[in-house]
């Protein structure tokens, strides 16, 4: 049910369809224009929302004891008498915090335009949050908005998780497996390097004998400076002139999921027709071909399923149009790793085992409460291109968050260091390479809620930059690996940067993508 809403009268309610996004069931409902602010121009947007398994960890940095937290980045569009649909702009302060939560405004944006808000546990804690009655400031009149007109809101909620500042290892000190892995410059391939907030050089070893530029380039082999909080020398071991490269030592919030079917099917239904008509795509193998339906009416059947074929292009939109960014390769390890030492040839739940390279048999309808009932407590991913037994079986990657229940352990789970999932298979992460000058140029901008006309993100620094919109890879590549390959096992490792600077443009079968922000 859709209701339209003059903002002329105050206290009149909006209902905006319930976003439900499982995994953790996240659930955004009950929205309404509780108040309007004529001289301020600004509305307050009210909505619940709830989601299970969360928690709020202020810990030593031991394993699960970090500094960290789950959190839900929410955000809101708006239509002005039915038409296209727009971002709206965020008031810095004012907001309504339910009892036990916390609103964080963003570190990015002018004051009267922030693109989203965090909403988290105020205190240390573990289970389901249920939070009635939280408020977020609309400053309509800055997005040109008159109090007269009649508009529709809708509310998007993602679930995150925060990787706070700390040191940790990139690469895992194995000199000969792990192709073109991160090394510390003053030693051999058999010393990872711990990147902390001073300076050093950071370098990768050889490995990638067909095609080494999907691995790295010169300067990257020879040694590039590096400083945690302070940057990187995109040009070799100079005087740092990228400040603002996301070297994964600060802290951020990255997607606790890989982007699912439902989350596509929200944002193509909240683009443009011909926007749409770019992104929107469809294929009948490979466990995609439950997408279906045309615009402005897109729908999948299983909406918590892992959204594979994706580009890099798809996924800088998606996160362009949510405000938020890519993630860097460093940033990939820093969310697996956290604080741990490192493991040589580890996965993202810290262990050299995994679970075995067979099919994967699930509960039953996969309706977002199957489960895979092998034994993964070795470590659970998917991997090795096995035909699923149960559900729909085939080919191709599984609900988001699959292998995590309440009893379940890191291993089990195929949990990162901070609690993100599927770090390691289900399908490929498409990252920010070090691997080459496009992919040094990344600044960390943030998306601002508004793609090109063309159905591109279009935010300068980010890879495939035309200086107008990011319409290619390049300055991409893939990390953590996915279902796909016989022999995928080595390819899910933390360290491994087989294709890490690849920046493939189509739509390779077991690629997906998540996005992050800085904190």
């Amino acid at each position: 049910m859709k209701n339209t809403h003059k903002l002329s009268v105050i206290l009149t309610l909006i209902l905006i369809f319930p976003i439900m996004l499982t995994a953790n069931n996240l659930v955004l409902e009950n929205s309404t224009i509780s108040e309007v602010n004529y001289t301020d121009q600004t509305a307050d947007i009210q909505f619940d929302i709830s989601w299970e398994n969360s928690w709020r960890e202020n810990g030593d940095g031991t394993e699960f004891s970090s500094d960290n937290w789950d959190a839900a980045w929410v955000f809101a569009k708006y239509s002005v008498s039915g038409g296209n649909w727009n971002h709206c702009s965020l008031a810095l302060s004012g907001h309504t915090a339910p009892a036990g939560s916390v609103i964080e405004n963003p570190s990015e944006g002018s004051d009267n335009r922030r693109a989203g808000v965090f909403i988290y546990r105020n205190a240390a804690g573990f289970g389901n949050n249920d939070w009635n009655d939280a408020v977020i400031i609309w400053n309509f009149g800055i997005d040109g908005v008159s109090d007269d007109q009649s508009v529709e809101i809708r509310v998007f909620g993602i679930e995150m998780c925060f990787v706070p500042e700390e040191n940790f290892y990139a690469g895992d000190g194995n000199p000969g497996t792990n192709m073109g892995s991160f090394a510390c410059f003053e030693g051999t391939d058999s010393y990872p390097l711990l990147i902390t907030n001073g300076q050093t050089v950071i370098r990768c070893k050889t490995g990638q004998t067909s095609h080494p530029e999907y691995c790295y380039d010169s300067i990257l082999l020879g040694g590039i400076t590096i400083d945690g909080d302070g940057g990187i020398c995109t040009t070799g071991q100079g005087t740092i002139d990228n400040p603002d490269y996301p070297t994964g030592y600060k802290g951020f919030y990255c997607m606790k999921y890989e982007i699912s079917q439902g989350q596509w099917v929200d944002f193509c239904n909240t683009v443009t027709s011909s926007q749409a008509s770019h992104l929107w795509y469809s294929f009948s193998d490979y466990r995609h071909g439950t997408l279906s339906g045309s615009y402005p009416n897109f729908t999948t059947t299983r909406p918590d399923r892992a959204l594979n074929c994706m580009t890099m292009m798809e996924g800088m939109a998606y996160a362009d149009w949510a405000g938020l960014r890519p993630l860097t390769e460093l940033e990939f390890e820093k969310s697996c790793r956290g604080t741990n030492n490192y493991i040589q040839r580890g996965y993202s739940w810290n262990s050299l085992t995994i679970c075995p390279d067979v099919s994967i048999v699930l509960s039953g309808t996969e309706n977002g409460t199957e489960t895979v009932t092998n034994d993964v407590s070795d470590g659970g991913a998917v991997f090795g291109s096995n035909e699923h037994i149960g559900g729909d079986g085939g080919r191709g990657p599984l609900r988001v968050g699959i292998f995590a229940k309440s009893d379940t352990d890191r291993l089990s789970s195929g949990a990162t260091f901070y609690g993100i999932m599927e770090m390691s298979g289900n399908n490929s992460e498409q990252t920010v390479t070090l691997g080459n000058p496009t992919g040094r140029d990344f600044d960390g901008t943030h998306g601002d809620g508004n793609i090109s006309e063309g159905g591109y993100a279009n935010i300068l620094n980010w890879p495939g930059s035309n200086g107008s919109i990011n319409y290619c890879a390049t300055g991409s590549g893939y990390r953590g690996g996915g279902w796909s390959g016989t022999a995928s096992a080595p390819a899910l490792r933390i360290s491994q940067r087989l294709q890490a600077a690849q920046g493939f443009d189509g739509h390779d079968i077991s690629s997906g993508f998540r996005a992050c922000r800085t904190k």
